[in-house]
């Protein structure tokens, strides 16, 4: 290719491009010899002031010496193109990524000759958007705090820590009480209201260096690294009260909620895993709700829940095999109309059958159902045999059936899904 058409092809392609001498200087790019105007432009500068400058002066600082062993393979001639990501500094003070492809310019002549080649690709939108993307991997959408799934993983990193370092910690899970109900009466967008603002409080009363995350719904956790037991009790005693002082309005009143907590503690060298803190925080609550609601649990090896852990792990065991084997029933109960003392329909209220024929009310397997992802799977088998019931029913005397549905529904969560073409042509079920 002829000097000229090589210059022309250089000074007008839409790519920034520049011709950089190599460097043993940190970073391995050294003098800018010319650059086109597509660089210029890229990097805020003109031409005549990028020639002379040192490529260095253009990354930002802390990646100028990423890659420099790329480039030195580069220039040995093990490698024919190398490509790296690096921050640049534009002239306006804003930073850039680029996609930088080095190549050795072997037809160069005159000055340039034995210079590099250098190409930038403008990658800041990618980049953008796989910010984006990492962002809601690891946070919940509505309060901006960090998601189940990295909080787990941030769990992991404690327990690591302090099996290399020593220590311990502790695990808060919380979770708000009777908070259905502010749905029922005030409507999802106050319950929202209400979640942001507890998200709000437990992340201001906690420290700089305590992880808060959403579980999912109106359950919450902590992460406390360096605390003992009866700091991690104190401090969950300190956030019920803030909980409790939070108001938000709704339907003109305000709006106010408790929660209940479980606490359990790690150290280094009790071999548990994230699952075992988390299962224990998780009974530790459940033992909270089980006293009474808005108080906290602490969990210990000598408390008995050690038993619970066994008969609890089984339930979700339980559950599966009744949705696969038919093993729930659906029992009516009439709901009287008060001034007409008439029928007004039957709410379908849910039993496990266990052996012996004994039946078990839900409030003793529903809770481990919605903690082990289950509710929706027992929503879909409630409302579908309701389905069925209407449809073995006398068309000349329609009844109502009431179902209840668990919030994973309501939140939409999942939504149940029937096979089913078309509802039955009776009374519409109402939903409870």
């Amino acid at each position: 290719m002829p000097q000229q058409l090589g210059d022309s092809a250089f000074a007008d392609a839409g790519i920034p491009m520049a011709f950089v001498a190599p460097s043993q200087e940190r970073g391995g790019l050294g003098t800018i010899l010319a650059a086109n105007g597509a660089m210029a432009f890229f990097t805020g500068r003109t031409k005549a002031d990028l020639s002379g400058l040192s490529f260095a002066d253009l990354v930002h600082r802390d990646d100028v010496a990423l890659f420099e062993d790329l480039i030195a393979r580069l220039c040995r001639g093990e490698m024919e193109t190398c490509s790296f990501e690096k921050r640049f500094e534009h002239a306006d003070g804003h930073r850039t990524w680029g996609l930088v492809t080095v190549a050795q310019g072997h037809e160069l002549t005159g000055n340039r000759q034995g210079a590099l080649v250098v190409q930038v690709h403008d990658i800041s939108e990618r980049k953008h958007f796989v910010g984006q993307l990492e962002y809601f991997a690891d946070h919940d959408p509505l309060t901006s705090l960090y998601n189940q799934r990295r909080f787990r993983i941030d769990v992991d990193r404690q327990l690591a820590y302090a099996r290399r370092h020593g220590g311990g910690g502790a695990v808060l899970m919380l979770d708000l009480d009777n908070f259905k109900g502010v749905n029922d009466q005030y409507g999802h967008a106050a319950g929202d209201a209400l979640i942001i603002a507890v998200a709000a409080a437990l992340t201001g009363h906690s420290r700089e260096t305590d992880l808060v995350a959403r579980l999912g719904g109106d359950e919450f956790a902590v992460l406390l690294p360096e605390s003992s037991l009866s700091e991690a009790q104190a401090h969950a005693n300190k956030l019920l009260q803030a909980i409790g002082a939070v108001v938000v309005e709704g339907a003109g009143q305000g709006i106010t909620v408790a929660a209940s907590c479980g606490v359990a503690g790690f150290q280094s060298d009790d071999g548990q895993c994230a699952d075992d803190v988390l299962i224990n925080a998780d009974l530790a609550l459940y033992q909270a709700k089980e006293s009474g609601r808005g108080c906290v649990k602490v969990f210990a090896t000598d408390s008995g829940l050690h038993e619970k852990v066994t008969a609890r792990l089984l339930w979700p065991e339980r559950i599966r095999d009744a949705l696969d084997h038919d093993g729930f029933v659906l029992h009516a109960k009439p709901v009287i109309d008060l001034q007409t003392d008439a029928v007004a329909f039957y709410e379908l209220v849910i039993r496990l059958r266990a052996p012996g024929g004994i039946l078990i009310p839900p409030t003793v397997f529903l809770y481990t159902a919605e903690r082990f992802g289950m509710a929706i799977d027992i929503d879909e088998w409630v409302t579908g045999r309701a389905i069925t019931l209407l449809e073995e029913m006398d068309p000349a005397q329609p009844i109502a059936l009431g179902v209840n549905i668990s919030g994973a529904s309501l939140r939409g969560d999942g939504s149940p899904s029937f096979s089913r073409p078309t509802w039955p042509r009776l009374a519409s079920p109402a939903s409870s």
